[in-house]
């Protein structure tokens, strides 16, 4: 009877340590801001053409970074296009031949997280539009 409360008392503060450290190793992560610093469309015959940059103290925050434009309007949320940012940050798509519908247009830019020297470094997410046509 006495080795299994001892078990059971290492059992648990082994699962207490492993959660401790987990825990910690969370905490250790560094978070830097991301902003999109800006955001626009141009409309013409030949298609449409969505821009942007992203802006951070970090610059691999800014490198390959998953930026999503999405139009909503009164029938929801639809996505318009997914993509990635350039070296510098900054992103462009053209879509040729489409047609620009009415809504309002936002830029998202997703979580990302990489590891710097061995520490867990998270890049914010971030959001930027009301651009609004029609």
């Amino acid at each position: 009877m006495v080795d299994l409360r001892k078990a059971f008392v290492v059992a648990v503060l082994v699962i207490a340590t492993v959660g401790i450290s987990a825990g910690a190793a969370n905490a250790a992560a560094l978070e830097v801001p991301s902003l999109l610093k800006r955001f626009g469309l141009k409309a013409n015959s030949s298609g449409v053409t969505y821009y942007g940059k992203v802006n951070s103290r970090k610059s691999a925050c800014k490198r390959e970074r998953r930026v999503k434009v999405v139009r909503k309007s009164k029938r929801g949320q639809r996505r318009v296009f997914l993509g990635r940012t350039a070296g510098k940050g900054r992103f462009r798509i053209v879509l040729p031949g489409a047609d620009l519908g009415r809504g309002t247009y936002v830029a998202k830019l997703k979580r990302d997280s990489f590891r710097d020297d061995g520490k867990r470094v998270v890049c914010r997410r971030s959001k930027l539009g009301d651009l609004k046509v029609g």
